[in-house]
């Protein structure tokens, strides 16, 4: 490793981590079912590696994209994968090493995060994606009475930093990735030109993603014998409400039975104890909600109970 790389390694470690392109094993063949995600993030790397051949454009160029929805959709690992693809090196900022307790540290923080970047660039001679993963952890509403002083002075001072970076006319991408895009400043919202939806899969997509890990199996020595007509019908289709990463959670569980019986094939059984298992992002956040549907109305019974004087159980 070149000097320059294990330097930027070195600055970048204080707030996150970088991948070079060689550093990264995924790739975009492996990600299925993400056909426009796939058009649209491309489009957008390739203008970052390709825009320090333009000298005068008509407009800045402002390449900043927010990517929103569920985990397990394929944010992450789609941006990794088009990193290797296009030669780029990834910068990903860990939230937890950027927020500080202490008044004025956040910011000193974020200062030298921007310093890195422009450091990738001029001495690496390269383009640069810097990714903020779960973006809504540090750039929340600050209207949100819940936020603490410094989580919203950082807010502020993230504004400003990516004004200023995009303001330098470098060839740097900012992308945000969020679980709750309704939680985000909402000046911070307006800074990204580029607002991609990551979608749960459907059912075309699902069986590409369940034909991808049975082929991992079967490279392998392994059979995957699975009675996919066992785990669905019209009514409730294969893994309805299933992100790519449950699918792969169960191909995991399914793994681990196998083992555990001593057998070399994954059976519809053994795959359908791992489903049941899982359940799937959608019926979990379902859970999730009625379970604070639940939990909003007895705290609303309680104070009303205090109100009234009356003792509630």
């Amino acid at each position: 490793m070149c000097a320059e790389r294990k330097e930027l390694k070195t600055l970048v470690g204080k707030y996150g981590e970088v991948f070079f392109p060689e550093d990264i094993t995924k790739t975009t063949e492996e990600l299925v079912g993400l056909d426009n995600a796939k058009k649209f993030l491309g489009a957008f790397f390739k203008s970052v590696r390709n825009m320090r051949t333009y000298q005068h454009l008509p407009l800045p160029f402002r390449a900043s994209a927010l990517l929103e929805g569920v985990p397990g959709t394929g944010k992450t690992a789609l941006v990794m994968a088009l990193g290797k693809e296009f030669g780029i090196p990834i910068l990903v900022v860990f939230s937890s090493k950027l927020i500080d307790q202490y008044l004025g540290k956040s910011q000193q923080n974020l200062d030298g995060l921007m310093e890195a970047c422009t450091f990738a660039v001029d001495r690496l001679n390269s383009p640069l994606i810097l990714f903020f993963d779960e973006l809504d952890s540090i750039a929340s509403e600050r209207a949100n009475e819940n936020e603490v002083g410094e989580i919203k002075r950082l807010v502020i001072s993230f504004i400003q930093a990516i004004d200023k970076l995009l303001a330098l006319g470098k060839p740097i991408g900012i992308i945000g990735a969020t679980n709750h895009v309704e939680s985000l400043d909402s000046a911070v919202f307006r800074r990204f030109t580029f607002k991609f939806q990551f979608d749960y899969p459907d059912l075309d997509a699902r069986l590409q993603i369940y034909k991808l890990f049975k082929r991992k199996f079967e490279e392998k020595g392994f059979t995957v014998s699975v009675d996919l007509s066992m785990l669905g019908n019209a009514e409730q289709p294969f893994a309805e409400g299933y992100t790519g990463s449950d699918i792969e959670r169960v191909f995991e569980i399914a793994q681990t039975y196998m083992i555990s019986e001593g057998k070399t094939s994954i059976t519809t059984d053994l795959f359908q104890m791992a489903m049941s298992f899982v359940e799937g992002t959608r019926n979990q956040e379902n859970i999730y909600s009625i379970q604070q549907r639940s939990r909003k109305a007895k705290e609303e019974t309680q104070t009303e109970g205090k109100s009234s004087g009356k003792k509630v159980h």
